[in-house]
């Protein structure tokens, strides 16, 4: 069973709903001529006041949604939060089982395997810790990521570190901001 929207969902519809639409219709519905023959009076002024109406309306609405979703302040959705979850922690774990299922191949250094499986349990921890939002982790680890770039190139212009070290450490930088959600939308 869907859950009853809040208050505040529901007036972001009702003040994002199309308004206007029927007027301006029904004003396109009138004729041009009466049945005497004689041009319908006042039927362009009426279709530009629709006009008019819808115009301003869309301008208000447009430039004031934005102060408005800000000032209701929404809350995230309680339901996608435990999908999210539910998905982080399932995909988690087939991740751990490929892990396990490959950690016997001749070719796999069991060095590499016991930090994934340390970044296996941190994820897990994470997913399942409580309070929080994946959106706010998110946040805090790309602002370490940026501090951390920020004294990479400070190192290589004290000279502490050379120009190679600094492409190598930026691009592990790069591949941590991207699988932590650099550039996502959420």
């Amino acid at each position: 069973e869907a859950p009853t929207p809040r208050w505040r969902a529901l007036f972001l519809v009702s003040w994002t709903s199309m308004r206007g639409v029927v007027s301006l219709a029904t004003a396109l519905a009138l004729p041009r001529l009466t049945a005497s023959g004689a041009s319908f009076p006042y039927r362009i002024e009426i279709i530009l006041i629709a006009m008019c109406v819808i115009v301003l309306t869309l301008l208000v609405q447009g430039l004031s949604l934005g102060p408005i979703v800000r000032a209701l302040r929404f809350e995230p959705e309680q339901v996608h939060q435990a999908e999210e979850r539910l998905a982080r922690l399932e995909t988690t774990r087939r991740g751990a089982e490929a892990l396990e299922d490959l950690s016997h191949e001749d070719w796999v250094d069991q060095r590499d395997v016991e930090a994934l499986r340390a970044e296996v349990r941190e994820r897990v921890r994470m997913s399942e810790a409580r309070g929080g939002s994946y959106a706010g982790r998110r946040r805090l680890r790309l602002a370490m990521i940026n501090a951390e770039r920020r004294m990479l190139i400070r190192l290589r212009n004290e000279d502490a570190i050379s120009d190679d070290v600094l492409r190598a450490l930026e691009q592990e930088l790069d591949f941590e901001a991207v699988r932590a959600g650099a550039g996502e939308a959420r």
